[in-house]
């Protein structure tokens, strides 16, 4: 009787783990605006996309893990698509590309990114560890001379890694006002 209760405990606590692998990683992305309407040419507004990681803490973790790019259930941001529509139509797309060197100094790391396009390098914090909400990417846009005016609808797709194994895409949408008269 007690191998057949060991046997079931085992079997279910075998097909929960399993359940679990199989559940969407706990990450979800979202943009902040500065504002939500823009007036004229030269008027210009900030974006900060956000990612958030609640996946549990671990209790306990080996030494190496006090760093952050080898912290259990991190999340590592590798880029970010954005789709920019006017009107509900395509009007631009870009990628953001990050690379993270990591410099060891026992027992503490030195992270530097570099990025593409190269003005971007400084506006990353590509790792997310359980627990936190990071702003991934600042930047800033201008309104030029020629840019529509409409509804202004950004998408954008967050490219990381989970748990240093697991490939992880995230998608954030935002809208604002642009009227354009010059």
């Amino acid at each position: 009787m007690a191998v057949a209760i060991i046997s079931a405990l085992l079997l279910l606590l075998a097909s929960s783990l399993i359940a679990a692998a199989s559940k969407d990683p706990p990450l979800y992305a979202f943009v902040k605006l500065s504002k939500r309407e823009l007036v004229g040419v030269g008027d210009s507004l900030q974006a900060i996309i956000y990612v958030a990681n609640t996946a549990p803490i671990p209790r306990e973790m080996a030494p190496m893990a006090l760093t952050r790019d080898l912290y259990p259930n991190n999340y590592v941001v590798t880029s970010i698509d954005s789709e920019w529509f006017v009107n509900g139509v395509l009007h631009e797309t870009s990628t953001f590309t990050v690379g993270l060197s990591v410099t060891r100094h026992e027992p503490t790391a030195t992270y530097t990114t570099t990025s593409s396009p190269p003005l971007f390098a400084g506006r990353w914090d590509p790792i997310v560890l359980p627990g936190e909400i990071n702003g991934v990417l600042y930047f800033g846009w201008i309104v030029g001379p020629g840019e529509p005016s409409g509804r202004y609808m950004l998408k954008y797709t967050v490219h990381g890694i989970f748990n240093q194994a697991e490939t992880v895409d995230l998608i954030a949408f935002t809208q604002f006002k642009a009227t354009v008269s010059g």
